[in-house]
């Protein structure tokens, strides 16, 4: 890890772990290994209006469930309305991702491996 810059009365900034990591992954596994920063398209692009009234919509139901005296709770969507799920409930249960999924399919087109041989 670098030090990227340094001001009078202000925090250093690091950065470069990224690489550090993919290089001992490299050396470990000897698989090739990368880091990638990514840039606000890599990480969803621009919000779309039902983005931006979905997160809209969360934090006010997040604030409906604390008025209620609601604790322990995560606001989800349940079309067509919001609701509220205890985290034990929400963590009780492993979820999986079918690997058939549009998702899983596109991301191997991609070469993104996700931890098992097919």
């Amino acid at each position: 890890m670098t030090v990227k810059s340094r001001e009078v009365g202000r925090v250093e900034r690091l950065g470069g772990i990224g690489e550090t990591i993919a290089a001992q992954l490299q050396q470990l596994t000897g698989q090739e290994s990368r880091s990638l920063v990514l840039g606000h398209l890599l990480r969803g692009g621009s919000p779309t209006a039902m983005d931006r009234n979905l997160g809209v919509a969360f934090g006010a139901g997040a604030v409906q469930a604390l008025s209620q005296g609601l604790g322990g709770v995560m606001v989800a969507l349940k079309p067509p309305r919001l609701d509220f799920v205890p985290l034990e409930e929400a963590v009780a249960k492993l979820r999986l991702v079918p690997l058939d999924s549009e998702f899983v399919v596109t991301g191997r087109a991609l070469d993104v491996c996700f931890g098992d041989s097919a």
